[in-house]
């Protein structure tokens, strides 16, 4: 049975969803191009979720091809705008990925179909998408906000960034060129911290977060440059989150440097170093401005983190040793 047939088979409540399997989507791009279109074409129906505009980005469309779906239909436009929204930075994930032009467009092309998309069939939904794609692609300068950063926040980003002017230049620039610029202190503060994230300079991190990854998001930290931490001992580290950042902390004990996480308004870390003797300073900084005053969680010394890691390590070192033992009696 083939992956059309199968989809077929579906009803149209269930059929979207299965295209959002990246499976389906790879097997239908494997029937050719003209086929896959073809069948997307005849097929698409209302509700259009992201999913049809996921498959039909998936054979990375030229620029015809999506130009001829916008004006074909309202159904067929939004899923059209989906797909070419994909050429572009995913803002779930805030990620630093370059607008990539479908290829015959330009943006004035791209302006012009969004233009008859918005005239013809103009809802809520196409108005944000036509916001982004005008951001990814426009058509003269792109346009810039004016940002106010409170002081505070300002001097607090820059000891974040270790008082690297490009770095907060970058910051700036990035605030006055979004889609939507910050309305309030906190969105201020959330992207700082994302930005952050995405330079190295705090690492946002899920409280269940496998430990492996955050060591890994950990010691490419600008800011873990130079700190006596013996990252390869928590390859396979079997204790709670928790404790393994109060193991890492009490390992830089004589550094003069912490392990901090920054409130991030929710159950996930955002952690780096900072020198510990500005901690309260920078907390008496920041706090009156984001009305909290407990925005900087240090990870005191705890001896039972260090001490359940050495059993783990210790105890596999005897594993290790008992199949060596056994293997040296063959």
């Amino acid at each position: 049975m083939s992956v059309l047939d199968e989809l077929n088979a579906l009803p149209s409540s269930e059929r979207y969803s299965r295209l959002g399997h990246r499976g389906t989507r790879d097997a239908l791009v494997s029937l050719g191009t003209q086929s896959g279109l073809a069948w997307l074409e005849e097929h698409i129906e209302s509700p259009i979720y992201p999913e049809w505009g996921w498959a039909l980005y998936a054979f990375k469309p030229e620029w015809a091809i999506l130009d001829r779906w916008i004006r074909l239909s309202k159904l067929h436009a939004l899923a059209a705008i989906d797909a070419l929204l994909m050429f572009g930075p995913d803002p779930h994930f805030d990620d630093d990925k370059k607008p990539e032009l479908p290829i015959g467009a330009n943006p004035q092309l791209i302006d012009n179909a969004i233009n008859f998309a918005l005239e013809h069939y103009g809802n809520p939904r196409l108005k944000d998408a036509a916001k982004r794609i005008r951001q990814f692609w426009p058509v003269g300068r792109r346009p810039r906000h004016s940002v106010s950063i409170p002081t505070a926040v300002r001097e607090f980003a820059a000891t974040l960034f270790c008082n690297d002017p490009d770095l907060m230049r970058d910051w700036i620039k990035m605030l006055e060129t979004a889609i939507t610029p910050p309305q309030n202190i906190n969105d201020l503060w959330q992207s700082l911290l994302q930005f952050g994230d995405r330079k190295n300079v705090v690492a946002i991190i899920d409280w269940k977060e496998f430990p492996i990854d955050i060591i890994e998001s950990l010691r490419h930290l600008r800011s873990a440059a130079g700190l006596p931490i013996l990252w390869q001992e928590y390859s396979e580290y079997a204790n709670e989150n928790e404790n393994l950042l109060r193991d890492i902390a009490t390992q830089i004990e004589g550094t003069g440097r912490s392990l901090v996480s920054l409130d991030t308004g929710g159950d996930s870390y955002a952690l780096t170093f900072i020198a510990r003797d500005t901690i309260p300073a920078l907390e008496s900084l920041i706090a009156p401005v984001l009305d909290q005053p407990h925005c900087i969680q240090q990870f005191e010394k705890s001896p039972t983190a260090p001490h359940a890691n050495r059993i783990h390590r210790s105890s596999r070192s005897v594993a290790d040793f008992i199949q060596r033992l056994f293997a040296a009696f063959r």
